[in-house]
């Protein structure tokens, strides 16, 4: 699948792209950048992050990959309709131009996919009209002004190969605007559509500023189970047959490897700090005990001296280990899910990702493992330690 070049960057234009509702003025627009995509888009990029908000629940859509193909809909039913628009004023044309059918360019709706930060910036939602205005140039770049409808088929969280689609409503102006190949010629030419009445080569466009459109990415999935090796041979040979210096291809696969190798890495050296952190405990467990042990030293004797038996005796201080222990390491975990739950909530506000609550069960059980055992060494071995003492020696203070 192919991905073209902002319409601002075509020669012909001279204005960025600016979007608004029906009801606003010009002056309430927002610049947005306009790209064309092919009908089988959603067929190559991840969908993982093609996350939708909201769709036109008037079209019925097919299902790629588990997800509903928008794209592949505006190509299948693009949605013109029609309008009758009455007592209309004409403004904007240049100087004895013939006015061309208002009527047509009004039946003309272009189907898109906005951000879904356009729902609270400009107003716009899936279903609603907008309004797309930018300004091109004529034969002796005479500069015309045009207006075309739009129409949201979706509006996205989230879109796989473009970073700047999002929710948040500071990266609207940073995002783009999809629309079908075919809607973004028609744009590129506005000119036809303008100008349908004048026949004179002053409403064509300059010979060097009639662009065709540019595709700025290509996209190509693999089929299933390819290796790596053999991916890494197809990367290597369509490098070979562009020019580094303009385009570079990237294995999206291989990244994705990589930020999931650094993911395993992060959670060893989690492995290594709590192992760490246990031995420090159960050190200062053992140095606890010993210490609690020789305080409690005449009880300890009194209690033996009175008939109670020294596995007895262990299992008191056990116990306490244990309590100690598991009401420390629930405490801690409640405490740790929600901290780290608010984080990720939190980290969600600026990256816009499905949150996906994964509890370390590994790391968890490891953990509380070696706990468990730091508890039974910390108790048992004091305490074994001054049970091999006679009983009058514990009396006498050893």
């Amino acid at each position: 699948a192919f991905s073209t070049f902002p319409l601002r960057d075509a020669r012909q234009s001279r204005s960025n792209e600016r979007f608004s509702s029906v009801v606003s003025d010009a002056t309430r627009a927002r610049q947005i950048r306009v790209v064309g995509v092919d009908e089988n888009f959603q067929d190559v990029v991840y969908q993982k992050f093609v996350l939708w908000t909201e769709v036109d629940e008037d079209y019925s859509y097919a299902s790629t990959h588990g997800a509903k193909d928008v794209v592949r809909n505006m190509y299948s039913d693009p949605g013109i309709r029609q309008f009758s628009p009455t007592n209309l004023t004409y403004t904007g044309y240049p100087r004895n131009y013939t006015v061309s059918d208002v009527n047509a360019k009004y039946g003309i709706v272009l189907p898109c996919i906005m951000a879904a930060g356009v729902q609270t910036v400009i107003g716009l939602s899936a279903g609603s009209s907008g309004v797309l205005r930018y300004t091109y140039a004529l034969t002796g770049d005479v500069e015309v002004q045009s207006l075309f409808l739009v129409q949201p088929r979706g509006l996205a969280r989230k879109m796989s190969g473009f970073a700047g689609i999002s929710s948040q409503q500071f990266g609207v102006g940073l995002g783009n605007v999809l629309i079908t190949v075919p809607a973004y010629r028609q744009l590129l030419r506005a000119n036809d559509t303008d100008f349908s009445s004048e026949s004179s080569d002053r409403s064509k466009l300059a010979d060097e500023h009639d662009w065709v459109e540019q595709y700025q990415k290509c996209y190509i999935r693999l089929r299933e189970g390819v290796e790596k090796g053999a991916r890494l041979d197809f990367v290597n040979y369509v490098q070979s047959q562009v020019n580094p210096y303009y385009h570079v291809p990237a294995d999206t696969e291989d990244i994705v490897e990589s930020v999931s190798s650094i993911s395993d890495l992060i959670m060893y050296f989690f492995f290594f700090v709590g192992a760490v952190a246990i031995i420090l405990d159960a050190v200062m467990l053992w140095l606890a005990f010993v210490s609690n042990v020789r305080s409690q030293a005449w009880s300890f004797g009194v209690l033996r001296s009175l008939g109670f038996r020294v596995p007895q005796l262990v299992r008191a201080y056990l116990y306490e280990a244990l309590v100690v222990t598991l009401s420390a390491f629930i405490t801690g975990t409640v405490i740790g899910v929600l901290v780290a739950y608010t984080l990720i909530l939190q980290m969600n506000i600026f990256l816009d990702m499905p949150i996906t609550f994964t509890f370390p069960y590994a790391l968890y059980f490891f953990l509380f493992g070696l706990s468990i055992l730091a508890a039974f060494a910390g108790s048992i071995l004091p305490v074994r330690a001054i049970a091999k003492e006679p009983i009058a020696s514990v009396l006498k203070g050893m």
